[in-house]
């Protein structure tokens, strides 16, 4: 393998010169009269084919002529002097006709035409076949016969019977029988130009010459031998390349043969040698030329390129290279002392970014450690806040508790001894009490699920049932904000896995939420059914609807739509958090629907079970 390119220029010069001459000697070694016969039959086979086609279609004309005129003379139905008239108006304008009769196969009449004027003793006999009229009334299709060679014209003849049939009743009525002359087949192969000693001819199935340039060597009756393939002795005797083509006209078989002589072949090959011989020579004298061009003009430019493409490897970036050199060399040198001059420049101007990318660094982790410090003092400040928020909660828990007692029952014995001021006071506290108990509660819901400690352990209930109680529960709320809660109508019992009180908690916030955003003096509707293995609650109100940009936050901690001080209604924002998280901990779920201007429809899903109604909790 060569190491350099100055010698592989020089091995593929000397190769592209050498080769051709190395392939004349080993073809010249291996020339035998084999390799002659395949040098030339290719070319042999295109010109059989050709001529085959063309004889071919000296056989379709007369095929179509006798059909066009039994078609437009009505010749069948003609009387005998007319018939003969349009046979031999057909005879005289195709010379490919040597003579032509008619046969009526009812009353067995003939008429016929010849170019001898008189039917000859060859053509008599041919003729005879007509008088046994079963030849002919049973034949359907054009038929050919065997060659013959007329010894009166001396010329080979084929007779073609044509049959007309009467499309009434499908009977042949006559036959039409043309004889056949090969003499314009003669006029095709003397036409081919034929340059370099090839000969052309047409033979019978028996290997009688029926056609031929030369008419003398058809008079002669030469017989050849049909079997020899691509090799053999022609019919002028002496050793041929040949190529043959057979066809089928009838129950007759002809073949073509095109034949070249041996020794025209070889001729042939010997020019090719020395054609091939004086191009590698001057393949070899236009490679060394090539050698030193390129080696000055592409191989010197390209190791310079090349040394100095390792010096700008090793960091030496004033490096230039001389821009001659040919053609795309010399352009890829230009690119390269390009690059170059822009890697000067972009070391250059990396340099001083990098030493503002290592202030940059400085600065960021300075940040990152501001970053942490402030995360570790915001993780410290939530988690004091979450410990706040649970043992307040407790602290204010045991004492509202107590106090809600205490009222409860103060309502319960003093209603004969207040009067409407007192009484109105008392149940302004107890309901103030009971939403701050409620909102208490929920800051321990709250707190115990940030901290991972709620545990809901699920049973078969009656939803139905819980429904209704908590419904029946909270209808002092819905008076308390002017709307009513109706549940619509459902199939008794549906079961489903739930744990009561969350279930309990879940819904109560849903309906209080419900009654709060209701318009007054309206129905909010509770729908409970089941489908696919689960059970769904609906709750839907009739108040404003949840804002577009609110939807997405809705079940954010500490979060309302109207968050302002001014809010029309109260709570933490805390209640849907607490409802997402006790929904997701029974294996449920939580989702809405809502519209602006018309209401708001939350829906919760639970596992549906099917349990007997004496089981259930």
């Amino acid at each position: 393998m060569p190491k350099n390119l100055r010698s592989l220029i020089l091995l593929i010069f000397i190769g592209l010169a050498i080769g051709p001459i190395l392939l004349v000697g080993v073809v010249s070694g291996s020339a035998s009269l084999e390799a002659i016969k395949r040098l030339g039959n290719e070319n042999l086979q295109v010109i059989t084919k050709q001529i085959a086609f063309r004889v071919e279609d000296f056989f379709d004309k007369p095929l179509l002529d006798i059909g066009i005129l039994i078609k437009t003379t009505g010749i069948a139905s003609q009387k005998p002097e007319k018939q003969k008239s349009i046979l031999l108006s057909l005879m005289l304008g195709h010379e490919y006709y040597q003579a032509l009769s008619l046969y009526d196969t009812s009353t067995s009449q003939l008429v016929s035409v010849s170019r001898t004027g008189e039917q000859n003793a060859d053509a008599a006999e041919s003729i005879k076949s007509f008088a046994n009229p079963d030849n002919y009334q049973n034949q359907k299709e054009v038929s050919f016969g065997k060659v013959r060679f007329d010894n009166e014209i001396k010329e080979p003849l084929i007779t073609m019977s044509f049959p007309i049939i009467d499309n009434r009743d499908g009977a042949t009525t006559h036959v039409l029988k043309a004889e056949l002359r090969f003499k314009l087949i003669w006029e095709l192969l003397a036409g081919l130009n034929f340059q370099d000693y090839k000969e052309a001819y047409v033979t019978d199935s028996q290997g009688l010459v029926i056609a031929h340039a030369n008419p003398s060597i058809v008079l002669k009756k030469m017989k050849v031998d049909v079997d020899r393939l691509n090799y053999g002795t022609g019919v002028s005797g002496h050793e041929v390349v040949l190529a043959t083509k057979a066809i089928s006209v009838g129950e007759e078989k002809l073949v073509i043969f095109v034949e070249q002589s041996v020794e025209e072949a070889e001729k042939t090959t010997n020019f090719i040698f020395k054609y091939i011989i004086s191009v590698s020579l001057a393949a070899l004298a236009l490679s060394i030329f090539l050698y030193f061009y390129f080696s000055r003009q592409v191989v010197s430019p390209i190791v310079r390129l090349a040394q100095s493409t390792e010096r700008v490897g090793h960091g030496v970036l004033t490096e230039h290279v001389d821009v001659s050199g040919f053609g795309e060399v010399g352009e890829l040198i230009k690119v390269f002392n390009n690059m170059v001059s822009g890697l000067s420049d972009a070391h250059s101007d990396l340099s001083i970014k990098n030493v503002a990318l290592n202030e940059e660094i400085s600065k960021l982790e300075q940040a990152e450690k501001m970053t942490r410090f402030e995360r570790d003092r915001a993780e410290r400040a939530n988690m004091a806040k979450s410990e706040f928020l649970s043992a307040m909660s407790h602290e204010l828990r045991t004492p509202l508790t107590s106090s809600l007692g205490s009222l409860r029952l103060l309502n319960s014995l003093s209603q004969d001894d207040l009067t409407d001021q007192g009484k109105d006071l008392l149940e302004i506290a107890l309901r103030n009490s009971d939403q701050l108990l409620r909102l208490i509660n929920e800051l321990l819901d709250y707190e115990k699920i940030i901290s991972g400690s709620v545990i809901i352990e699920t049973s078969v209930h009656d939803i139905c049932s819980l429904t209704s109680k908590v419904i029946k529960d909270i209808q002092g709320y819905s008076q308390v904000h002017s709307v009513r809660f109706v549940l619509e109508d459902y199939t008794l019992p549906i079961f489903a896995e739930l744990h009561e009180h969350r279930f309990e908690q879940v819904l109560n916030n849903l309906l209080s939420n419900a009654a709060k955003f209701s318009e007054p003096d309206r129905d909010v509707l509770i729908s409970i059914n089941s489908n696919k293995g689960f059970v769904f609650v609906s709750v839907k109100d009739c108040g404003p609807g949840i804002p577009e940009d609110f939807r997405d936050k809705i079940y954010d901690q500490f979060t309302q739509a109207d968050s302002s001080s001014t809010r029309k209604h109260g709570g933490t924002g805390l209640g849907l958090t607490i409802c997402k998280a006790l929904m997701e901990g029974m294996g449920g779920a939580i989702k809405f629907e809502t519209e602006m201007g018309v209401g708001t429809t939350f829906t919760i899903s639970f596992p549906e079970a099917s349990m007997l109604a004496s089981t259930v909790t």
